[in-house]
């Protein structure tokens, strides 16, 4: 289940709106199909793990509903990405109110991540949980390689640095 669903996210765009796509054009992202907003919240929901899977278990369990900055955080984000592609990818002003909804939810998330914020979600338990999520990416026990992979001399005597070309260096 996601995060948000596109009637927040048309919520968002245009507040006065019921959620449902507009009969009449809005001129924003909320004139986008559900199915393009539910790919635009699939993506903030990809970023949003990204960012707090460090500590928390993810994706998160919405089986008792979703945590409310969970919502307002894939709301915030898909709305962006919605008006990106609406927009054609043209940048947004300072005072846009999709675009301070952006910032400040990518501020709270770089805020989890780095330890600053905590959330009341499940924690991470996976082996690497201390650093970021999922399962050790080299599980290799052992010495990989030795100091004897790296001797390109064939001389069982080679010179002082244990090259041959260094033979005689002074």
């Amino acid at each position: 289940m996601a995060y948000s669903t596109p009637a927040l996210v048309r919520k968002a765009l245009v507040p006065t709106s019921d959620g449902s796509l507009p009969t009449t054009p809005t001129n924003t992202a909320a004139d986008l199909t559900d199915a393009q907003l539910a790919d635009a919240i699939a993506e903030a929901d990809s970023i949003i793990d990204g960012y707090i899977g460090g500590y928390y278990a993810v994706p998160v369990d919405t089986s008792n509903g979703v945590p409310s900055p969970l919502t307002f955080w894939s709301r915030n984000l898909a709305a962006y990405h919605a008006s990106l592609a609406y927009r054609g990818s043209m940048d947004f002003s300072e005072t846009d109110p999709v675009a301070r909804r952006f910032k400040d939810t990518m501020d709270a998330l770089s805020a989890v991540a780095s330890g600053r914020m905590r959330l009341q979600l499940p924690q991470n338990t996976g082996p690497n949980s201390a650093t970021e999520a999922g399962q050790v990416f080299n599980p290799y026990v052992g010495d990989l390689f030795t100091p004897d992979d790296f001797s390109l001399s064939t001389d069982p005597n080679p010179g002082p640095l244990g090259h041959p070309f260094w033979e005689g260096w002074q």
